[in-house]
């Protein structure tokens, strides 16, 4: 552990793909969130306009309103009017405007992880440009690849959740970003959750893990072709250079895990049983081994594990 916190590099491999993950949530969620023709679908697919008495036009209108208060930076109430049964009138009361400044906060913090995992990325890819030069290719491909497991992992674990309880679900999140308790509300008589209703939140939700999944297999094609170009074959005077000791396992297992790294990020390594000494009264020799990897390969492999020979 004391090593790892001592190596930049090892904490950038764990680091990058987490950011990568959040910045592709927060952008699809983002996505989802402005997209008013996404909104009138789902409005058509739900009956709303039949359920509330508010044309088309006028749910376009709500959902313009709902999307710009989302994107201002003024702390101004949500105030929507529109026609109901052929009626203006303004649309939601007290507690369903407050509701609405609670999911703003929440969307607010959600574009702040969007922009902080951007900064990050970037910051990290011109770090590795920088120090790694040719041999980043490889490094970023493990980051872009490690990241889209992941995220793609997390996405099929809530999907599935989703897909078989939902409502519990919805209900979890709620009592998590909402502890103010101000989200239920009465369908018969409040408009919000006649406007956007349970099945709206289900479609949409389905919607944004289906092009999360979509996106993290994208990443995933990206990083492996960055693999594929980044170890594709050195010329022979590059090759002739050699193998430089990378790090020393005390068991073959541990030198086998890594190797098993480096090959996944396009790094061919060699382990070999090296003797250190010999046991108690001399008798049974102790074995090491140690990781071996090409010079030309050796600062991407040295940012993916670190080395210690």
């Amino acid at each position: 552990m004391e090593r790892f916190f001592k190596e930049p590099w090892r904490i950038a491999g764990w680091v990058a793909p987490v950011a990568l993950g959040l910045l592709l949530v927060t952008t699809t969620v983002r996505c989802a969130a402005e997209s008013l023709l996404l909104y009138e679908a789902l409005f058509e697919r739900h009956s709303v306009s039949e359920r509330t008495g508010i044309t088309p036009e006028g749910l376009a209108h709500v959902g313009r309103e709902v999307q710009a208060y989302f994107a201002s930076g003024s702390d101004d109430p949500l105030l929507v009017e529109v026609e109901v049964q052929g009626v203006p009138r303004t649309l939601f009361n007290e507690n369903e405007v407050s509701h609405m400044a609670d999911v703003k906060a929440l969307f607010l913090r959600v574009y702040r992880v969007q922009w902080l995992s951007a900064a990050l990325l970037v910051a990290l890819t011109l770090l590795a440009a920088w120090r790694l030069r040719r041999n980043a290719y490889l490094v970023i491909a493990s980051w872009l690849r490690r990241g889209a497991a992941l995220t793609a992992g997390v996405i099929l674990v809530l999907g599935l959740l989703s897909v078989v309880a939902f409502r519990q679900v919805f209900i979890v999140f709620h009592y998590i970003g909402f502890p103010q308790g101000n989200w239920v509300f009465d369908p018969r008589t409040e408009y919000l959750v006649q406007v956007f209703p349970f099945g709206f939140w289900r479609d949409i939700t389905l919607l944004i893990g289906a092009f999360i999944l979509l996106g993290a297999a994208v990443l995933w094609g990206v990083g492996s072709a960055l693999r594929k170009y980044g170890s594709r074959t050195r010329p022979r005077a590059e090759q002739s250079d050699g193998l430089t000791c990378l790090s020393v396992y005390p068991s073959e297992m541990e030198a086998r895990l890594a190797e098993g790294l480096l090959r996944d990020a396009g790094i061919r390594s060699v382990v070999r049983p090296e003797h250190v000494g010999y046991g108690a009264w001399g008798q049974s020799p102790l074995m090491a081994h140690s990781l071996w990897v090409l010079r030309t390969h050796e600062d991407a492999a040295r940012a993916l594990l670190g080395g210690d020979c």
